[in-house]
């Protein structure tokens, strides 16, 4: 996705913007090309009321540039300011991106454009369901969609995205949702040798491999990349379930279902004769984009919530405090683009789960020196001025 194409809204408007901290606050406003005023309670100019003490009842602006094709946002002279990307928002208006995080006083939200089928209206209760993949931004959405349309079929997927966005944790959804009772089984392509390839995926007559034991599972090719040219030829020959299969065992069983995910664009590795056409063509059937965090921001705080309840259980006997942030310190871990994903996003819990003394809140100050450095500091002289509930 090109920066235009990241920065420009749908040209139709249809966007949202959604409260993301504190927690708790469960908040959206639907945005198209009228203006929309942004405010603490409802009445004639504001359609949803905010509903926290340190936003304005009139607070923030948007509007929609047809022109341009984007939101612009202007402050309407609020008592505890508002911030778009880290950048104080004044009276003059300030173009906002797919994406962007504001900050009204203490909360903190995100722009999210919405795409077909993505409005809160066009989605079936079950892509709400964030037992494993957490979040409801749009990105997010589409891709439990995109899930569930897959988890009945038998043909292989292909989970294509970073390092580090979760592609395992996709590939376990795929087996929950359409093979629930059958067996999983995780291969890494990077330890797979011709004679494991024969081993663990063949097997004997006496102990039939992977392929076979797995009948009405999952099996897992991790990084498929990461298997040289030389042995490809092997595991084709696995996968067709020729020359060397069990005595008994034909071509592999229909209901077992084949998951591979890749770092790499693999079209592009065929194209450099790394990879075989047929291979590709075996596994590639249906493919299915993992987003990157960046592109899903608004749901890092619920993945940071996730994490930390799972620090918890593997350290019983631990103070199972909530990793409660300040807003600015919400606003820059929002912010931040998470080069590493879901796993950088992971050792931050880890590193401040195991904190002996932490601030409750979190404030800015106290996150690691790798991450602080990372952060885009704010723009804005006055963050460190208090902010201050408003009077009903």
């Amino acid at each position: 996705m090109s920066p235009d194409d990241r920065d420009a809204t749908a040209r139709v408007g249809r966007a949202r913007l959604r409260a993301v901290h504190p927690r708790g606050l469960r908040w959206s406003q639907a945005l198209d090309e009228s203006p929309t005023i942004i405010g603490r309670i409802e009445s004639p100019e504001v359609a949803r009321g905010l509903g926290h003490g340190t936003v304005s009842r009139r607070h923030l602006e948007l509007r929609w540039d047809a022109a341009e094709g984007r939101y612009w946002g202007r402050d309407l002279g609020s008592h505890n300011g508002s911030r778009v990307d880290g950048r104080e928002l004044d009276v003059s208006r300030v173009r906002l991106s797919d994406g962007s995080i504001l900050r009204l006083g203490d909360v903190c939200l995100v722009l999210e454009r919405l795409e077909p089928g993505t409005e809160e209206a066009a989605i079936p209760p079950a892509l709400l369901d964030t037992r494993t993949i957490p979040g409801s931004s749009p990105s997010t959405l589409a891709l439990r969609r995109r899930i569930a349309e897959a988890a009945p079929r038998v043909e292989p997927v292909l989970l294509r995205g970073e390092t580090g966005t979760g592609k395992q944790g996709v590939a376990r959804e795929l087996h929950r949702l359409g093979r629930p009772d059958g067996p999983w089984v995780a291969v890494p392509c990077a330890t797979l040798e011709p004679r494991s390839i024969e081993q663990r995926l063949i097997g004997t007559p006496e102990r039939p491999g992977a392929l076979w034991t797995t009948t009405g599972g999952t099996v897992l090719l991790d990084e498929l990349a990461a298997l040289p040219p030389s042995l490809q030829p092997a595991l084709l020959r696995a996968l067709r379930g020729a020359p060397h299969r069990p005595a008994g065992h034909g071509a592999i069983p229909g209901d077992l279902r084949l998951v591979v995910t890749s770092v790499a664009d693999l079209e592009q590795r065929v194209a450099e004769g790394l990879l075989s056409r047929d291979l590709h063509a075996t596994l590639a059937r249906t493919e299915i984009r993992v987003p990157p965090l960046r592109e899903r921001r608004g749901d890092a705080l619920e993945w940071l919530e996730r994490f930390h309840a799972a620090w918890l259980d593997e350290h019983p006997g631990h103070p199972g405090d909530p990793l409660t942030l300040s807003p600015r310190t919400a606003d820059a871990l929002l912010r931040h683009d998470w080069p590493g994903n879901l796993d950088e996003l992971r050792r931050l819990v880890d590193e401040l789960a195991s904190f002996p003394s932490l601030p409750r809140p979190i404030t800015l100050d106290r996150l690691p020196a790798w991450l602080h450095r990372a952060v885009p500091p704010p723009s804005d002289p006055r963050e460190t001025m208090p902010i201050t509930p408003l009077p009903d």
